[in-house]
């Protein structure tokens, strides 16, 4: 496989600054559209960049344009798995990320460390990109070499609003569809398959303590004593949302 075409700095330099008509008559001399220039990252790291990747940085719009109607490769990585997108979310261009989806970018793709554009913007708070990615459908299960989804990452920085869109934005899961459970037993309380499992029980599982004066389904929510009825009537529940056993936890 052959080298990439080098970019020279003094071409790099312009495609910074928005220099469309020196870069324009580069190109037109038989500059390569994708040609690779050595460069140095935000965090002091050796790595490439090309022309694209400059300007989408830089958010010189019209430049961008103009290197994609001249081939410039959409989703070219750098030598640490940027790419123009990346570019253009870490630096909050969202005019940049319309231009870029317009013209296909891959949403998806992940530098060295296992990062997406949209971890990357939920990293950052960036509700505007974040908002953007979520509706082009970017993946928010992929995992980085930490294993955080783009969620994690956001809780990890207490990026509240942006949790709250990717929480929003997650398709709740659908129960196994399950033939109609049957009417309780005389005596037995009518509990919905919904309700919540109190706080000081689940902190309670989690200590693994218990005095043995009650109980509760993890499942269907059902509990506060230790009848057989309720148990009874716990077990018909879980059956009837599809789960094969209820497990119990005392306290």
């Amino acid at each position: 496989m052959s080298s990439p075409a080098s970019l020279p700095i003094e071409i790099n330099r312009p495609a910074e600054r928005g220099e469309l008509q020196k870069v324009v008559k580069w190109l037109r001399k038989g500059g390569v559209v994708d040609a690779v220039c050595p460069t140095t990252a935000a965090d002091g790291r050796p790595t490439t960049t090309i022309l694209l990747h400059t300007a989408a940085a830089y958010g010189h719009l019209e430049m961008v344009r103009e290197l994609l109607k001249r081939g410039a490769s959409v989703d070219l990585q750098t030598s640490l798995g940027g790419s123009a997108l990346m570019n253009a979310v870490y630096y909050g261009r969202l005019s940049m990320l319309s231009v870029l989806l317009q013209h296909s970018a891959n949403l998806d793709l992940q530098d060295i460390n296992g990062i997406t554009a949209l971890m990357s913007a939920a990293h950052q708070g960036n509700e505007a990109c974040v908002k953007a990615l979520l509706r082009a459908k970017a993946n928010t299960e992929l995992l980085d070499i930490a294993g955080c989804t783009a969620l994690r990452r956001a809780e990890i920085k207490g990026q509240t609003i942006i949790v709250d869109l990717l929480r929003q934005h997650a398709t709740p899961q659908q129960p196994a569809a399950a033939a109609p459970a049957a009417p309780p037993d005389a005596g037995e309380p009518a509990v919905s398959a919904h309700a919540s499992l109190p706080l000081e029980i689940f902190q309670s599982a989690e200590r693994g303590s218990g005095s043995g004066t009650g109980w509760w389904c993890f499942v269907c929510g059902v509990g506060r004593g230790k009848s057989r009825t309720r148990r009874r009537a716990a077990a018909r529940i879980g059956r009837a949302i599809g789960y094969g056993c209820v497990r119990f936890h005392t306290f």
